[in-house]
């Protein structure tokens, strides 16, 4: 969001602050429960039943800004119902769906139109290693197709091209339509910048178009196709989701039950984790991602000169199909140069790839960086996460959108090749912060950042954080993973609403231990599922919690349950930094992690820290020693109200005792508290809610 924008929007939520606060305008709390339609209204099908649950749940947060919304088309979802039921009671299946009535999991997929998809496709001239391969935008279950034309750095372009269906252009100067076989002219005129504005509108009939790109250095042949129809199995993995018989529920075993619940948060039906690599230390955490894409571990010898520049050997890379990037921060620093080449590398030998990042957060080198990974090569498809609040939305809702982001963590690459697909999940972010404990000299790279040590509220920061990441190689979990994920790339670009991945119903087996669950959070179209999971965890717990989190700001319904499971006995262990001097708004961010302690040191062990010069970054939290969660949820508001979250729940013993052994390490590098802080007068800030729940 350019300085401009930003300014625009802060004067809007302002002014609808002002008008709110003198009774001007009434607005209703965003999140507040309305008339949902029924499965009976909607459907005979549950698997799309819920999906309009949850579009209208979406459409709740949306209230007042309808304008190019997906829309509700309640016949098109009664006809796919009733296709699907057909289909299935004809004994016709989808690719790769298991059909026998006693398997517990099956995999299914829909086609039913229920979104707006908004795809960018980044012009550049061609460079030194650019590759040729289309740029495929996804049509998938979308009712409308947006595909807007970026130049990288505000290069000035002209397109010609034809597409084998009809196509509408939206731009400045007006609208346009062309019907198939049409020759097509695009340029943004003589400003090269608004080329940002130029929005290709496909038709449902349109599967390729093909041209030339013109620039000042010269001309670049292009293709745009359909994912479903020139890329079908890709297609087929983002369409994918799970139907699963779960347990039923015991009398006297809460935790199993909460396990094996199924509610509004999106997760995988249970599945056996196949041994998973705990990365306990930060270069093992990096070197997992390296050894992923470039098949070894990262040489010593870049980590001693500090050069990412250094020759790579791909002669042990693993040939992968796709590649799927998720995290809040991915830095044009010494991480994130090793990670551009690794991915460079895959996209020449035409990987899919996609790459997933915050807006907020995005600095000009880090959005150069990439912009120039997806120009170079169009197999490459590039998003930021940004949330538009609705129009008249509270307060809080419209200031959100100046720190909402997507922290759904996960590094992802599949392979066709046995033994070779991997998935990492965990608190890491790609940042030089997680890997050094001081920033590197990268002067000689202009391209690249070079942090300082100023701290407060700059993005420039540097942090020396401590983490814990999980990986695992199993190709049927990998590709689970990747797939679920999927939904919140495929997610509608104007709500946000990600469709339901698995749906289930009670009935199975007596429950067991052994299994995993992924799952997917957007908080602001689900309705805070995610808090009402925590919640059900920390009420099933019967002998302990523990946990290590660096923030520990409790929504009001954590706290409640936090306060009940006190006074039930259990014991609750935290490890944790309580001073977060040195991370983004770290003074603040020590103000409430020492008013929690404040309330609770004398109640429950709180572990702080010891090493000042690292920040415990890690989340985990375990209860009774049989469940553990394994993810980057924060113990604070945003995780729970406003940032994407994802995460690994593993229902085993023998993995909950292995991850007690890393915590115990954390505990042993700390020390108990034993008094309260000295009040802060930040604190007296925390009293106004619309702060707290900002952090």
């Amino acid at each position: 969001m350019n300085p401009v924008v930003r300014a625009i929007a802060l004067l809007h939520a302002l002014a609808v602050t002002a008008m709110v606060a003198t009774g001007c305008v009434s607005v209703s709390r965003i999140g507040a429960t309305t008339d949902r339609l029924s499965a009976e209204q909607t459907t005979s099908d549950p698997y799309l039943a819920r999906l309009a649950e949850q579009m209208e749940r979406g459409r709740e947060v949306r209230r007042g800004w309808t304008a190019g919304a997906a829309g509700f088309d309640q016949a098109t979802m009664r006809s796919e119902a009733d296709r699907a039921l057909s289909a299935r009671a004809g004994g016709a299946s989808s690719p790769g769906t298991v059909t026998s009535k006693h398997v517990a999991d099956e995999r299914l997929e829909t086609t039913a139109a229920w979104r707006t998809s908004r795809e960018t496709f980044y012009l550049a001239p061609r460079g030194n290693s650019s590759g040729d391969a289309p740029f495929a935008f996804s049509g998938l279950q979308a009712q409308t197709v947006e595909i807007k034309l970026v130049p990288v750095d505000g290069i000035y372009f002209r397109l010609e091209f034809t597409c084998d269906g009809d196509l509408k252009i939206r731009s400045p100067s007006g609208n346009s339509s062309h019907r198939a076989g049409q020759r097509v002219t695009v340029s943004p005129g003589v400003q090269a910048g608004s080329g940002a504005n130029l929005i290709l509108l496909p038709s449902a009939g349109l599967r390729r178009c093909e041209g030339y790109a013109h620039y000042a250095e010269g001309q670049r042949p292009f293709s745009i196709v359909r994912q479903e129809t020139e890329a079908p199995s890709v297609a087929r993995f983002n369409a994918e989701y799970h139907r699963c018989v779960l347990p039923r529920e015991v009398a006297g075993d809460p935790l199993a039950n909460v396990f094996y619940a199924s509610g509004w948060l999106s997760d995988t039906c249970p599945f056996p984790l196949l041994s998973p690599v705990l990365l306990p230390t930060e270069r093992a955490g990096f070197d997992a991602k390296v050894k992923s894409l470039l098949g070894t571990d990262l040489p010593d010898q870049f980590y001693a000169m500090g050069d990412p520049e250094l020759p790579l050997d791909f002669s042990h890379a693993p040939r992968l199909s796709q590649i799927f990037i998720s995290y809040l921060d991915i830095k044009a620093d010494f991480s994130g140069r090793i990670l551009d080449r690794l991915l460079r590398h895959h996209a020449a030998r035409g990987t899919t790839i996609r790459i997933l990042a915050s807006a907020v957060l995005e600095r000009a080198k880090d959005r150069a960086m990439l912009r120039r990974l997806a120009a170079d090569f169009p197999n490459v498809s590039y998003k930021v996460h940004l949330w538009k609040p609705p129009l008249l939305s509270t307060p809080a809702v419209a200031l959100s959108q100046f720190h909402r982001v997507n922290h759904a963590k996960l590094l992802a690459a599949i392979s066709d090749d046995p033994g070779r697909s991997v998935a990492i999940i965990g608190g890491r972010n790609i940042h030089d912060g997680f890997l050094f404990d001081r920033p590197l000299d990268l002067s000689s790279n202009p391209s690249l950042q070079q942090y300082g040590q100023a701290r407060g509220m700059t993005l420039n920061y540097y942090s020396n954080w401590r983490d814990l990441d999980l990986a695992v190689f199993d190709d049927r979990t990998v590709r689970l993973l990747t797939a679920h994920l999927s939904t919140l790339w495929e997610d509608d670009a104007v709500t946000r609403v990600v469709r339901p991945f698995s749906i289930a119903k009670r009935g199975g087996a007596y429950p067991r231990e052994g299994f995993a669950r992924h799952f997917l959070s957007v908080p602001y179209t689900d309705g805070r599922a995610l808090e009402d999971y925590y919640v059900d965890l920390f009420d099933a717990a019967r002998s302990r919690i523990d946990i290590v989190n660096p923030y520990l700001n409790l929504t009001e319904r954590l706290r409640q349950a936090l306060d009940r499971a006190l006074a039930r006995g259990i014991e609750v262990t935290i490890v944790g930094r309580i001073s977060l001097e040195g991370d983004l708004g770290g003074s603040l961010m020590t103000a409430i992690n020492e008013e929690f302690v404040e309330r609770y040191f004398d109640r429950l062990k709180i572990y702080n820290y010891r090493d000042p010069k690292v920040l415990l970054h890690a989340k985990v939290l375990a209860i009774d020693g049989r469940l553990t969660v394994i993810s980057g949820v924060n113990l604070n508001n945003r995780s729970f109200i406003h940032d994407t979250e994802n995460g690994l729940v593993v229902f085993d013993r023998d993995f909950a005792r292995r991850v007690a052994a890393v915590v115990d390490r954390f505990r042993a590098e700390s020390d108990l508290v034993t008094e309260a802080p000295e009040e802060s007068l930040l604190q007296l800030l925390l009293r106004a809610r619309m702060i707290r729940e900002a952090l």
